[in-house]
């Protein structure tokens, strides 16, 4: 699968397994599999143990990418972390997300209207007529 690389981020490496970054997500410069993974696991409730003794960034990427425990440890050491809005969606679900779109949406509406009303007070009570 091939994936466009905003020009911003050609030339900086995955934090996590050092392969080509394809921008910053969960507040770090990582590749999208390193953040589809860290998305996967840090939404599981149990976590596995290391078989190496918690080697396997030392023995090389390839230990570190077959060994979840060790790349989730790597993932968290170099800062990665969830932001708000996908914590929302890890705890609430998505139906909570969308009603806080929903609700941010309708504030935004709100404050447009009341700057068209500050900008053109001539409009406010006008009445348009539909035929």
């Amino acid at each position: 699968m091939s994936y466009t690389i905003s020009p911003a981020f050609k030339g900086l490496s995955c934090q996590v397994c050092g392969q080509q970054s394809h921008g910053r997500r969960f507040d770090v410069l990582c590749c999208l599999p390193c953040a589809a993974f860290f998305r996967r696991y840090n939404g599981l409730k149990t976590k596995r143990r290391c078989q190496r003794e918690n080697k396997c960034e030392k023995l090389g990427i390839e230990f570190l990418k077959k060994c979840k425990i060790c790349r989730y440890r790597k993932c968290i050491s170099i800062g990665m972390k969830m932001t708000k809005d996908e914590k929302i969606l890890e705890e609430k679900g998505e139906e909570s997300f969308i009603q806080n779109f929903i609700e941010a949406y309708e504030e935004y509406v709100t404050f447009q209207q009341k700057l068209f009303f500050n900008i053109y007070p001539e409009k406010l009570y006008q009445q348009t007529l539909v035929s």
